[in-house]
C-alpha cells in the first residue's frame, strides 16, 4: 500500500485491525492473568484507603492544632488583660476585655471586669456585673468564689456564705472531686 491509496475500511470484527496503535494502553491488562489483576486492584484499593486515611488523620490533627493555638491565644489574652489590671491600665484592659470574642460575654470576661471595678474601689459595680454574668451564662465554681469574696470583703457575711456554699456543691459535681470512702 502506498500513501496515496485509500486503506482498507476496519472492520470491528475482525481479528486485524489495521488502524490500531502498535500499543494500546489495555494491552498490559489483557495480558496479565486474573491472579495479576486482582492483585493490582487490591493494592490499588489499599492505595486509596491509606490516602484518605492520612488525609482525614492531616484534617483532625490541624483542627486539634488550630483549637489548641486558640487556646493558648485566649489565656495569653487573659495573662495580658490580667498584667493591665495590675499596672492600672484599667481603660486599655476592658477594651481588651470586649475585643476578645472568647472572652467577652463569658464569666471569666466578667471575673476580668470584676477585677478592675474593685481595682477602682467599685464594688457594688464588681458584685453587679458577676451577679448579671451568673444571670446570663450560669454559676461556676470561678464565678462563685469571686462573687462570695467579694460578699466577703464588703462585710456581708450571710451572702458569702451563701455563694461559698454554692462553690462548694459545684465543687462535689465535678467527676473529678475526690470521694472520701464511707
Amino acid at each position: 500500500m502506498t500513501n496515496n491509496e485509500e486503506k482498507p475500511p476496519v472492520d470491528i470484527n475482525s481479528t486485524i485491525v489495521y488502524n490500531a496503535p502498535k500499543t494500546s494502553k489495555l494491552i498490559f491488562w489483557r495480558g496479565w492473568s486474573k491472579r495479576r489483576q486482582i492483585i493490582f486492584f487490591g493494592i490499588l484499593v489499599v492505595a486509596v484507603i491509606l490516602l484518605s486515611a492520612g488525609v482525614t488523620a492531616t484534617i483532625n490533627y490541624t483542627r486539634k492544632t488550630v483549637k489548641e493555638n486558640n487556646n493558648k491565644t485566649l489565656q495569653q489574652t487573659s495573662d495580658d488583660i490580667t498584667n493591665k489590671i495590675q499596672k492600672g491600665d484599667y481603660a486599655g484592659a476592658q477594651k481588651e476585655i470586649n475585643s476578645t470574642n472568647g472572652i467577652k460575654n463569658t464569666n471569666e470576661g466578667a471575673i476580668l471586669s470584676a477585677a478592675i471595678k474593685t481595682k477602682q474601689g467599685d464594688q457594688q459595680g464588681a458584685i453587679k456585673v458577676l451577679t448579671d454574668a451568673e444571670k446570663t451564662n450560669g454559676l461556676d465554681i470561678s464565678l462563685a468564689d469571686q462573687i462570695g469574696l467579694l460578699y466577703e470583703q464588703m462585710g456581708n457575711k450571710t451572702e458569702a456564705i451563701i455563694y461559698y456554699q454554692k462553690e462548694l456543691q459545684l465543687t462535689q459535681q465535678r467527676p473529678d472531686y475526690p470521694v472520701k470512702a464511707a
